[in-house]
């Protein structure tokens, strides 16, 4: 017994993640090497829900982008009530024990004895987490059977209503891997997988939704122990559309007035290297408000002609010298 306790709270400790691609259909990729693959969907009320029978599988070293005519959607607004709808909403739908209502800032949250959850007010975004038997049993499923409970868990509580012209796309399955030893030994006496994160996101008439994600962890068991959303609603398409450049990356970054002020505006920021890109509609962080779904990537690069930069992030517009922010 006393070797299970030591055992068990080394492992709180020594949680880490492992990414791992999962590719479980290959099929032919398209020119812009979106798509790593296809997977089908065995629930039938899933398939039913978002009106498609599999998924494609997102590629993330993709270099594709959106050019020329974009059209641009509008999303619908947050009203001041919505939160405290959401939060109602998830406590109704995963039955969630009576617990206090706090609000810090923008955050609506709720502590439960083995629940806790937020919503934020300026997205409707959510988590939801329960903290029972988590990161601590080793897994009994797959990861591509996650992926399968995770689909029909989203659409048996309807965590997602796909608007026409939405397509689902897996974005990442990813996995807990435990190191178990004795509070004092150096040598690993144990190494196993348990909780199992599957993310997926979405495209609108096939331009990927940069920034959407809805996140299913599920434990050992392959009971759900946490959800999470990101993804705003779009209510329509706008009248008019956005010109996304052609311009290279790089050079939008360069020319970012924006980023030449944060970065520093000196010679260094002439050399940039970019080490990623997503591209396509960008949806803002949850603590934004917005209005527009409009062309941009998520950017990663390093800036100077060396090797040891720093790997910086930005949210570049596809509209020229135009930051996501001011938009």
């Amino acid at each position: 017994m006393k070797r299970s306790i030591q055992t068990l709270a080394v492992v709180a400790l020594l949680v880490f993640v492992v990414i791992l691609l999962i590719v479980f259909g290959r099929r032919e990729p398209p020119p812009n090497g979106l798509d790593l693959g296809e997977i089908a969907i065995d629930s039938e009320v899933a398939r039913d829900l978002f009106g498609q029978d599999s998924v494609r599988i997102r590629n993330p070293a993709s270099d594709y982008r959106p050019t020329g005519a974009v059209t641009v959607l509008t999303l619908e607004p947050v009203r001041g009530a919505a939160a405290r709808e959401v939060v109602d909403w998830l406590v109704r739908t995963y039955d969630v024990a009576a617990g206090e209502l706090l609000y810090l800032e923008d955050v609506l949250i709720v502590k439960g004895q083995a629940t806790s959850l937020w919503v934020h007010r300026a997205s409707g975004a959510f988590k939801l987490t329960r903290t029972h038997d988590s990161m601590t049993t080793p897994s009994t499923i797959t990861a591509e059977q996650a992926v399968q409970v995770a689909l029909d868990h989203i659409a048996r509580k309807k965590l997602l209503a796909l608007q026409d012209g939405e397509e689902l796309d897996l974005l990442f399955v990813s996995s807990v891997k435990n190191v178990v030893s004795g509070l004092e030994d150096v040598e690993v006496d144990e190494e196993f997988v348990s909780d199992r994160y599957v993310g997926f996101g979405r495209r609108y008439r096939g331009i990927p939704v940069v920034g959407s994600k809805l996140v299913v962890r599920l434990n050992g068991a392959g009971n759900v122990a946490m959800v999470s959303r990101e993804w705003r609603r779009i209510e329509q398409e706008a009248a008019f559309h956005a010109r996304a450049v052609d311009t290279p990356i790089a050079d939008l970054i360069r020319t970012n007035a924006g980023l030449r002020e944060r970065l520093g505006d000196g010679s260094s920021i002439d050399t940039v290297n970019i080490v990623g890109q997503n591209c396509g509609y960008l949806e803002a962080p949850a603590d934004h408000r917005q209005q527009e779904l409009r062309p941009g990537c998520m950017v990663s690069f390093r800036i100077g002609g060396g090797g040891d930069e720093a790997i910086s992030q930005a949210r570049i517009s596809l509209e020229g010298d135009l930051t996501a922010k001011k938009r």
